[in-house]
């Protein structure tokens, strides 16, 4: 799976995952999770799935270990997580809850569905604004 890392308007850091999730794709998106945190600056990731594929089980195992890896950082500097992932998507979605199931994230987690939704949110948590009742959050 490419995954597509784009850091243009940092803190908000996007990231695009285009396909299956391969161990490559695994590599670079926690490679560059870990780049972040040595730079010690808070950000922000959005996640768009929109065109993702197939995640095997034991690559969904590998990230959450790497979730739990990354809570013994003493300063946490992922503020919080969007995840664009279309309803329609229910075994993804089915997955995501599986994932947080054995390790809960490092930061608030937002479920929308829509890239459209995701900058909104984005947008209406920096204001600290009310969110949409759709909108699903992992803690």
């Amino acid at each position: 799976m490419p995954v597509i890392i784009n850091k243009n308007n940092f803190p908000l850091v996007v990231i695009t995952l285009d396909g299956d999730m391969t161990i490559e794709g695994y590599q670079t998106l926690t490679t560059e999770w870990e780049n972040l945190y040595i730079n010690k600056e808070n950000f922000y990731f959005i996640f768009h799935t929109i065109n993702n594929g197939k995640i095997k089980l034991k690559i969904l195992y590998m990230l959450a270990m790497f979730i739990k890896k990354m809570k013994r950082y003493p300063e946490q500097y992922l503020l919080r997580s969007i995840i664009v992932l279309e309803k329609t998507k229910k075994f993804e979605r089915s997955l995501l809850r599986l994932l947080f199931s054995i390790q809960a994230p490092s930061a608030p987690v937002y479920l929308v569905t829509s890239i459209e939704e995701s900058v909104v949110t984005h947008k209406d948590l920096l204001e600290d604004k009310e969110l949409s009742k759709n909108i699903i959050c992992y803690k």
